[in-house]
């Protein structure tokens, strides 16, 4: 019994590690014909929630996103000031309040996975047309894995940047 969950555990990691190293080989492809990607492409449907509140954290929470997979501390402490100011959930203003204040990216990228959990708690609950991506890498803090939202199917890793920018895998679809 102890072999066989062994071997599962190693089978499970070189899956996740072979689709992160498949994921990179394409990218190492792609950026030889296209350029780096500077924000999320807008999707085809119109997304909106039933709280307006909830449409303007989101946006904020994708702005967040896209200048963590950029690497760029500023950037994110701004999306997350303007997250404190418009969310009414006292979980995601704390959240929001910390990332703000720090300039130390992989602090940022822990307190943006538990930001994450609260704002897909907020999508789920109040999204009414269009979709939103739940995205999840394997290897993320260690192997442990982490999720992030987004309103594309297009992985952009928020938790790796460009060292490992395509890992990942559209793990739900909210809608």
């Amino acid at each position: 019994m102890r072999k066989t969950k062994i071997i599962l555990s190693l089978g499970i990691f070189a899956l996740s590690f072979t689709a992160c190293k498949q994921a990179e080989n394409k990218q190492a492809t792609e950026e030889k014909t296209t350029a780096t990607p500077a924000k999320e492409v807008k999707q085809t449907s119109e997304l909106s929630f039933k709280e307006a509140h909830v449409n303007k954290v989101y946006k904020d929470y994708i702005l967040l996103k896209d200048a963590l997979v950029k690497s760029d501390a500023n950037t994110a402490k701004q999306a997350a000031e303007k997250i404190s100011t418009s969310a009414k959930n006292e979980e995601i203003i704390r959240l929001a309040k910390d990332i703000s204040k720090t300039d130390d990216i992989e602090k940022i990228r822990v307190l943006f996975f538990d930001l994450s959990k609260q704002v897909e708690t907020l999508a789920n609950d109040n999204i009414t047309s269009g979709k939103v991506y739940k995205q999840f890498c394997p290897m993320a803090f260690n192997d442990t894995g982490a999720f992030w939202l987004s309103s594309e199917e297009n992985v952009l890793n928020p938790y790796f940047g460009e060292k490992m920018l395509r890992c990942g895998m559209v793990q739900k679809t909210i809608q």
